[in-house]
């Protein structure tokens, strides 16, 4: 099982899910957006969690299933938070960069 996926995704309270044949649909207050779900995944709700999980034993099942959950984890953020989150990641990754970050909206 993928480290990624094996945590579920909470759902806020605001927010309805709606898991089709092969994508899910996040609704909220701010809008609508759809996420394509690999075949070789299994999506499944359980009350106000999503779970994911590899539909076989292969390792490119068990690292689509982690890469689903992070796309759908990440679905309620808005632009300035993705860049925001993007740029802490770089910040430990990279020894060049440090995480003083400065965000300019236009």
């Amino acid at each position: 099982m993928s480290r990624i996926a094996k945590y579920p995704v909470v759902v806020p309270e605001k927010v309805e899910i709606t898991i089709g044949a092969a994508e899910l649909t996040v609704k909220g207050p701010l809008g609508t957006l759809k996420q394509a779900i690999p075949a070789r995944v299994v999506v499944k709700k359980d009350g106000d969690k999503i779970t994911f999980a590899a539909a076989d034993e292969t390792k490119q099942a068990d690292a689509l299933s982690g890469t689903a959950r992070a796309l759908v984890a990440n679905t309620d953020l808005d632009a300035r938070a993705i860049a925001q989150k993007a740029m802490a990641i770089a910040s430990e990754i990279c020894i060049y960069t440090n995480s003083n970050i400065a965000v300019e909206e236009l």
